[in-house]
């Protein structure tokens, strides 16, 4: 074997280890961003769920209140898109409380209501019809 030819399979050597390298660093690089993309991703999906839920509860209580003021037999019928990540719908005497389910642990959403309210809501995702009706003195909410 010549030295011209140890010198070219040298070369060839040094071409492919650097071609290694360069594919590692690249692999690396884009791993990273795929990493961060999700952590972005988790972060907005939890943001557009508590907006959701925010609109739904907003929503609720503001036609309890017209029912309440207009008296027996008001009655609104809201359409609605319940959100994946809803643990949780409690309504009390005066206000409704989202549970909702987060990577790192539930929140609890409180919105307060001017009138008395009582009833249940399914917190199945999907669309949903919430019936507000004004009964005796309350407010009776179904969600089904």
């Amino acid at each position: 074997m010549s030295l011209t030819t140890v010198r070219n399979f040298s070369k060839k050597g040094q071409i492919s280890i650097e071609y290694m390298a360069i594919v590692g660093i690249v692999t690396f690089v884009v791993l990273a961003l795929f990493a961060i993309s999700q952590y972005y991703v988790g972060g907005i999906k939890t943001t557009i769920v508590s907006n959701q839920a925010d609109q739904i509860a907003k929503l609720i209580v503001e036609n309890a209140e017209i029912v309440y003021y207009h008296g027996e037999p008001s009655k609104i019928t809201l359409n609605v898109q319940m959100p994946k990540g809803v643990k949780e719908i409690n309504i009390y005497e005066n206000e409704i409380s989202f549970t909702l389910i987060r990577g790192n642990g539930d929140i609890d959403i409180f919105y307060p209501s001017s009138v008395p309210l009582q009833g249940n809501i399914s917190t199945t995702q999907g669309a949903r019809s919430i019936t507000i009706e004004a009964l005796g003195g309350y407010v009776w909410v179904n969600g089904t």
